[in-house]
């Protein structure tokens, strides 16, 4: 499912390709948009925990409510940094915490 008119004028499009990778575009209008790709986080990497052994990550936790994805998933997102490589990961629903 593309990204919708409506969703298009906030400036941020959360929406799912046909090859079901969830892909975020930000900066949309006047020049065109950037684009993230996310995976989904049930790809085998682990998620990054703390000292503490809880689930952490810059901007895991945090949730983006949107129904472009079709049915008003909230959708969790975490941008993660291994050296000069940033992966990004989505997960649908309840994250562990």
């Amino acid at each position: 499912m593309g990204p919708t008119a409506g969703s298009a004028a906030a400036g941020i499009v959360i929406f799912q390709d046909i090859l079901h990778q969830v892909q975020l575009l930000y900066g949309i209008g006047g020049g065109g948009g950037q684009r993230v790709w996310f995976f989904p986080i049930d790809c085998g990497v682990p998620p990054v925990k703390d000292k503490e052994g809880k689930v952490r990550g810059a901007g895991w936790g945090h949730h983006l409510f949107t129904d472009v994805l079709g049915e008003q998933d909230k959708v969790y997102l975490r941008v993660e940094r291994r050296g000069d490589t940033y992966i990004s990961y989505y997960k649908l629903g309840d994250v562990e915490e």
